[in-house]
């Protein structure tokens, strides 16, 4: 066997061993389309739209109330509406960070905005990191929405209690809001947060 085919076969080796570790990964809880597949199902669980009655629906956005605080008009949408909405209020002389583009789920009444971000997690990673940037991104919606106040809450899965214990610590220091997946009442307590702080 001559060099260049001793060389070419050890690269189709190495190519060989690459696509095999590729296929092994998938599907093994090491991220990518089972993260998307599992937070999304633990959002649809979590859907906050069985709580609520549409009043009037438009292209951009719809009116709605809590089927509980009827009393209360409130604006609400897909993720993909919410900076369309308030794109005329925007400063747009702010850049946007990363996760503040399409909330999970949003609600607007009068001057008060709430994201509410729904993280799910099953295994290791460095998604801890993820309940890090609230303090960045509520600084970065205030910026961009000056003449709002905005409001951040986070739904979590039952995991990041005990995997998480320092995020979660800091959580409760800095007053931000956040609700236990496994428990009974996660819906009602989200909304009657946003309720008993207007």
């Amino acid at each position: 066997m001559s060099v260049n085919e001793v060389t070419d076969s050890i690269k189709d080796s190495n190519i060989q061993n690459q696509q095999n570790e590729n296929i092994i990964n998938r599907g093994t809880g090491a991220g990518g389309s089972n993260t998307n597949k599992n937070g999304l199902n633990y959002e649809n669980q979590k859907d906050l739209s069985t709580e609520y009655s549409i009043v009037e629906k438009t292209n951009s956005h719809m009116k709605v109330v809590f089927k509980k605080y009827p009393d209360k008009v409130f604006i609400t949408g897909k993720k993909s509406q919410f900076m369309k909405y308030l794109s005329k209020q925007e400063n747009k002389d702010v850049p946007k960070c990363h996760g503040t583009k399409q909330p999970d789920c949003w609600f607007i009444i009068g001057d008060n905005v709430y994201i509410v971000e729904l993280k799910f997690q099953q295994g290791g990673g460095s998604v801890c990191e993820k309940l890090q940037t609230y303090n960045q991104k509520l600084r970065n919606f205030q910026d961009r929405y000056p003449g709002k106040k905005i409001h951040y809450i986070y739904g979590l899965h039952e995991w990041f209690r005990s995997n998480c214990k320092a995020e979660v610590y800091y959580m409760k220091k800095d007053k931000i809001p956040h609700f236990w997946g496994d428990s009974e009442n996660f819906k009602d307590d989200i909304i009657s947060n946003i309720i008993n702080s207007l």
